[in-house]
């Protein structure tokens, strides 16, 4: 049972699932063993400090773990587990489509879609995290990723990491924010709505409005909003062009989402912001800890990410100042730091005067 509503799989796609979340946490379980190997074999070496440079911290750490065999093992695992989710998931959905699909059915009304939008070349041409044809890959990635991939294999896997609970830090990183009383909340890059669901549960008085790219994740999202009471305003728009007016909002809030964009983009996401921000009204940021805030292991490990996992834009945001965009924009009173472990997610915010 996930999502509210009981999810028929057959026992193939079932154990499919299965399979690939044991997989997930067999990789976790070595990339805390890699931990434990490095540590033991840098007992005599010197180690770069956390101020030297993205290159030289990576060249050090690739030198050390050539030499140990749970970083082998957990990369295979990892990049051919990522590579396998989204098809293994969207096997089982179409395997059992005619008994889940009619739960999915949404007021096409429930999402305003403008006609001239036109996604972006750097979101439409990449398989984010390896997805398979991408966010609008299929038709119902939304519920695809949303009810299989993310539970049988994304949270027990960041858990079995030390990433604590997941869902649970959303709304951690919406409780850093100084105000309780916002009225018109605007969430850059929704996706399927768990970040949302965690702005209304901090924030229950707020109008939220959600906006993303992806026809298909927004289309669960709607689902997701009426299954659970919410009456969310949903567009499909990207964080740089919203296609709000001035003063529209008390908050912008985004969520692991400026990692997905070029610089470009997230600085023209910041402008947007503040346009669309009320005088006193705030931005909020959690996102990938900067390579800068990280020692030489742990830039090692997130540089995996956009070495093998297709993240093309992470390593370049893990490396903007964005507590400085932000003040260059206009903002004041701009905080950064991070959250939970190992600095993450690396909370940015600022209030526009």
């Amino acid at each position: 049972m996930t999502g509210g509503r009981e999810i028929v799989l057959s026992q193939l796609g079932r154990a499919s699932l299965e399979f690939l979340g044991a997989l997930g946490a067999r990789a976790s379980a070595l990339q805390r063993q890699m931990a434990v190997d490095y540590s033991a074999s840098i007992t005599s070496l010197e180690v770069p400090a956390t101020d030297a440079t993205r290159e030289v911290k990576v060249a050090f750490v690739e030198g050390v773990m050539a030499r140990v065999p749970a970083y082998r093992y957990w990369s295979v695992l990892s990049r051919w587990g990522s590579e396998q989710n989204t098809l293994v998931a969207s096997a089982a959905f179409d395997e059992a489509r005619a008994a889940i699909e009619p739960s999915l059915t949404i007021d096409p009304s429930a999402i305003e879609e403008p006609s001239d939008f036109e996604a972006p070349s750097y979101w439409k041409d990449f398989e984010f995290h390896l997805t398979a044809g991408g966010w609008d890959g299929h038709e119902h990635m939304g519920f695809i990723h949303h009810e299989l991939v993310y539970e049988y294999v994304v949270a027990p896997g960041f858990a079995g990491k030390g990433g604590g609970d997941i869902t649970a830090q959303r709304a951690h990183a919406c409780r850093e924010l100084p105000r309780t009383d916002y009225e018109r909340v605007l969430e850059l890059g929704c996706a399927t709505g768990r970040f949302t669901e965690a702005l209304a549960q901090v924030f229950p008085n707020a109008a939220i409005t959600g906006i993303d790219p992806s026809i298909a994740e927004l289309r669960y999202c709607a689902r997701w909003a009426h299954d659970h009471g919410r009456t969310w305003s949903l567009r499909r728009a990207v964080a740089e062009r919203t296609g709000f007016g001035p003063d529209s909002f008390d908050l912008v809030a985004a969520y692991i989402v400026l990692h997905e964009m070029p610089p470009n983009a997230v600085v023209d996401a910041l402008r947007e912001s503040f346009r669309v921000l009320a005088a006193g009204g705030q931005f909020l940021s959690a996102d990938v800890t900067p390579y800068a805030q990280l020692d030489a292991y742990r830039t090692f490990v997130n540089e995996w990410e956009p070495r093998y996992r297709n993240e093309p834009w992470w390593r370049t945001t893990a490396q903007l100042d964005l507590a400085g965009l932000l003040t260059e924009v206009g903002f004041v009173d701009v905080r950064a730091y991070g959250l939970g472990p190992a600095a993450y997610p690396w909370i940015v915010m600022g209030t526009k005067p």
